[in-house]
């Protein structure tokens, strides 16, 4: 066998343990996502108010299947939920399911002074 052979067969090696890893990690993916699929459970539908007890249960479901080897937008797209509103709720989880209130700040034109609403 010629170096060129060895080259040419250690490549394919590489190509198929690439491959093999890639195939694993969506195999666990898979099994993640099936696991979260057979839990039941009754989540609010859009623009409803979700409890914070009902709001950590998602946060910790999501959170196993991510363990699991699933990433966190296909695990929210298998229960039906927003992944942009899992991040919010991440980061701040004793907050309310109110809407995030903007902060203005208005200049006076009169006496300079800033006002903060």
């Amino acid at each position: 066998m010629g170096s060129c052979e060895i080259r040419v067969l250690e490549d394919e090696n590489g190509r198929l343990k690439r491959e093999l890893t890639r195939k694993e990690h969506a195999l666990t993916e898979a099994a993640a996502l099936l696991i979260l699929k057979k839990i039941p459970r009754a989540l609010g539908g859009r623009g409803q108010m979700t409890s914070l007890a009902e709001r950590s249960q998602i946060i910790t479901l999501v959170q196993e299947a991510m363990n699991s080897g699933a990433r966190q937008n296909r695990a929210c797209t298998v229960i039906n939920f927003n992944a942009r509103t899992l991040q919010r709720w991440q980061v701040d989880q004793s907050r309310g399911d109110a809407p995030v209130g903007h902060k203005h700040r208005q200049t006076s034109s009169v006496c300079g002074s800033v006002n903060t609403y």
